[in-house]
């Protein structure tokens, strides 16, 4: 994202940089996209490269529902979650090789952290409010946020309130905002759903100088792995860059309309490789007085997940529904939908995503499926 400092830093990177107890600190530099893209500096008590043990926590190799591509599904999630932590809640329901969107319902807090080492990880909280902390600081969340947590990133549900429920979508190829949204000179355009200003930087409070062993649970593929620290992770006496964690809010979205139906890409918030993740927020609809209730049927050259949120309750909102067009098939509005007399706003929420490869419906969702949905095979 955009360029941010805090805490404790030399005058240049790569210099030599004391703690204020006058050690020496040790920088890291975390990227993305090789050395080409965003990235930050960090700078450690210890050193980060240490680890006094690494041990294989578990396998997780994902299940193709067989032939799931030949129709459209949806899947009810409210008997899918399943309990553990925010590492190991997680059950996925489609995935391809650019992306895995899985529902997580962590149900309880421990000691232990969590790194993605192969993947961006973008949560959007369904249910649920609490805090998520990192070396660069802490993210405040509530029902409706985007977190987005760039892959090496070691985090850690710090506190949560109420029953939990968020969607994660792992990316193999690293998450930002469109191009169509950023100018020349890097800056996000007045033209996109969102500006700087909307996004929320990590909370910084200076070092976590525990020493002891800290556990990491690391995910890499399919394999979780636990890597156990002689010191806590989140040591930084500083940092900067332009790569790091940070919320946004589906309500701070401002989608686009005019006097027709626009494209569904007016709703994407952003893209990774193969990925375009898109928020359904309430707008103004259409006021052309032939305009139609509903955008098109389509079939077209991607598969889409639409994650529709369902009703709000005190504390976010109900699971939900989550459908699997595939390409195989058209799909669009329900037909009740069509035939709805035109309204002058939509009041519904939810999580658009269009992939380019051959998306698969996990096994493990297959508990959820409703059978002939949109007349599939039995």
């Amino acid at each position: 994202m955009y360029y941010t400092r805090q805490g404790s830093l030399p005058l240049k990177p790569f210099t030599t940089h004391c703690a204020p107890n006058g050690e020496r600190t040790h920088e890291e530099m975390v990227t993305s996209i090789g050395f080409n893209g965003p990235a930050s500096l960090l700078y450690h008590l210890r050193n980060p490269t240490v680890v006094a043990k690494i041990e294989l926590l578990s396998e997780m190799p994902l299940s193709e529902l067989d032939n799931s591509f030949l129709w459209n599904h949806q899947v009810q999630t409210n008997d899918l979650a399943i309990d553990g932590t925010f590492s190991t809640a997680r059950v996925p329901l489609f995935f391809n090789d650019d992306l895995i969107y899985s529902i997580c319902s962590p149900s309880n807090l421990d000691e232990s952290f969590h790194r993605n080492g192969m993947c961006d990880e973008l949560l959007m909280v369904v249910r649920g409010s609490g805090r998520v902390g990192s070396a660069f600081g802490t993210l405040e969340y509530e029902p409706l946020d985007f977190i987005y947590i760039p892959r090496g990133c070691t985090v850690r549900l710090e506190e949560f309130v109420d029953d939990q429920l968020m969607i994660v979508m792992e990316t193999t190829s690293p998450i930002g905002p469109p191009p169509r949204y950023v100018n020349l000179r890097g800056q996000l355009s007045y033209r996109g759903m969102y500006q700087e200003r909307d996004i929320r930087l990590p909370h910084f409070d200076g070092p976590n100088d525990a020493v002891g062993a800290h556990t990491v649970n690391v995910k890499i593929g399919s394999h979780l792995t636990r890597h156990t620290l002689s010191s806590h992770p989140f040591d930084l006496v500083g940092w900067d860059g332009t790569l790091y964690p940070y919320a946004l809010s589906m309500r701070s979205l401002a989608p686009m309309s005019g006097r027709l139906h626009a494209l569904p890409d007016i709703y994407q918030v952003f893209e990774s490789t193969g990925v375009s993740i898109n928020a359904i927020t309430p707008m103004r609809q259409p006021d052309h007085q032939e305009s139609t209730s509903a955008q098109p049927d389509h079939t077209s050259d991607c598969d889409e997940i639409f994650h529709r949120l369902g009703r709000p309750n005190g504390n976010g909102f109900e699971p939900g529904l989550v459908t699997l067009h595939t390409r195989a098939a058209a799909h669009g509005a329900s037909l009740a939908l069509k035939d709805r007399p035109r309204r002058e706003h939509t009041t519904g929420w939810g999580v658009l995503i269009d992939t380019i490869k051959p998306t698969r419906m996990a096994r493990d969702a297959s508990r959820g499926d409703i059978h002939n949905y949109q007349a599939a095979p039995s």
